[in-house]
């Protein structure tokens, strides 16, 4: 439970300030929702929550090696911020880096693309292939650091 310690309020908040807007652009009828849609829409937050969690953990991992290893976390919520923008804006290096090595536009945009149209089936499988990567990596990560652990104050 330690990995949950700090909740962002501020982002429960956005989310919650969100929703009216989706609700509000739902009952416009400018964006067709089905089963399927609403469905794969709630698979790919979670997938995304998930993602993002997972490369969280990763880094706060590295501070079992690290002394300073919550910079590089707060170098994550600064990319992360990114994710307003949608990924087409992005081109060359940035999309790969956004998209493959820091999958931020995963957690931003496939929840999206589903009701835009931009869906392809594909994407499940990479964003869960993505999803198991970095659970794998922080869970090793983890546990190599726990081995190597010693304390300061011994």
């Amino acid at each position: 439970m330690i990995s949950i310690a700090n909740l962002n309020i501020d982002a429960v908040l956005t989310a919650m300030l969100a929703l009216p807007v989706f609700v509000y652009v739902l009952s416009t009828g400018t964006i067709k929702v089905t089963l399927i849609n609403a469905l794969l829409y709630i698979l790919f937050i979670f997938i995304g929550v998930a993602i993002k969690y997972f490369f969280a953990f990763l880094l706060m991992s590295l501070s079992l090696w690290l002394v300073k290893a919550y910079a590089l976390y707060s170098i994550f919520e600064e990319f992360f911020n990114l994710t307003v923008y949608p990924e087409s804006i992005y081109k060359g290096i940035v999309r790969i880096l956004f998209s493959l090595i820091v999958p931020i536009m995963i957690i931003a945009n496939l929840p999206a693309m589903v009701f835009m149209g931009n869906f392809n089936s594909a994407y499940i499988a990479y964003s869960l292939i993505a999803a198991g990567f970095f659970w794998l990596l922080s869970d090793i990560v983890w546990k190599q650091g726990l081995k190597h652990y010693t304390s300061a104050s011994s």
